[in-house]
């Protein structure tokens, strides 16, 4: 998938890190695509972000912050392109969204262009988080992968395809401080960010190299969107408000 990406046509692509013959360990992807969204299409989820409301954002039960309290590992706030609504399942808790921006025209050019770039169907798709770090704010190392979410009928999130909603005039880079050697993406309004939370060969299971930290915001507001691809289908069963 990440060699086809990196010959697309009529789109630029930042190579961070790739699989290289003479390496012992084979490196991971990590790939930039520039110009990847529209002015609409930023405008379209910023105001989905405003209209659901940012709140500081909380820490998942993944174990993987490093046992730090939700203050300490993470200031940024989040929103939803969409507006939750909270469920109690057998053994987890579940959070169904109406009014979602899938069923938004603007908005679904942009989700099924992420769809043909990396050939996942939509169904694969987690509703869109959206990320506001005003100044000083910041997400210290952390994984994408749910360890429990490989045991549910969605699998695990084995791709983050990462939006940069706005540039920052300084600070509020990305971070990947695992890989060798470390990379550090400057956040550029429109760009697109991608990264496998899995390893290549086999899907079940995290590489913990791709864990990753948003650096604080020193000058501006950064303003970016995750979008977290599943291995299986997400949507379907959400539509049964349980998963497990």
């Amino acid at each position: 998938m990440f060699k086809r990406i990196t010959n697309l046509e009529g789109t630029k692509v930042h190579v961070y890190s790739q699989p290289t013959p003479d390496s012992e360990e084979e490196k991971p992807w990590v790939v930039s695509l520039d110009d990847f969204m529209t002015e609409e299409e930023i405008d379209r989820i910023l105001e989905y972000g405003q209209q659901t409301g940012y709140q500081q954002s909380g820490k998942t039960f993944n174990g993987n912050h490093q046992g730090q309290k939700t203050t300490q590992a993470r200031t940024s706030e989040n929103s939803w392109c969409g507006f939750q609504i909270a469920f109690a399942c057998p053994f987890h808790s579940y959070h169904q969204f109406g009014d979602t921006c899938f069923d938004d025209p603007i908005v679904e050019g942009l989700l099924k262009r992420v769809s043909d770039v990396t050939g996942v169907p939509l169904q694969n798709f987690n509703e869109m988080q959206i990320l506001r770090y005003q100044k000083n704010q910041y997400y210290k190392t952390h994984g994408d992968y749910i360890v429990e979410d490989a045991a549910r009928r969605t699998g695990g999130r084995i791709l983050t395809f990462f939006l940069y909603l706005s540039d920052v005039i300084e600070g509020g880079e990305t971070e990947f401080p695992r890989l060798d050697p470390p990379i550090k993406v400057t956040p550029k309004k429109g760009t697109a960010l991608l990264w496998s939370n899995v390893l290549n060969q086999n899907p079940h299971e995290e590489d913990i190299r791709m864990w990753h930290q948003a650096l604080p915001v020193i000058k501006g507001t950064k303003y970016a969107a995750n979008l977290w691809i599943h291995i299986r289908d997400v949507r379907t069963p959400n539509e049964y408000k349980c998963y497990g």
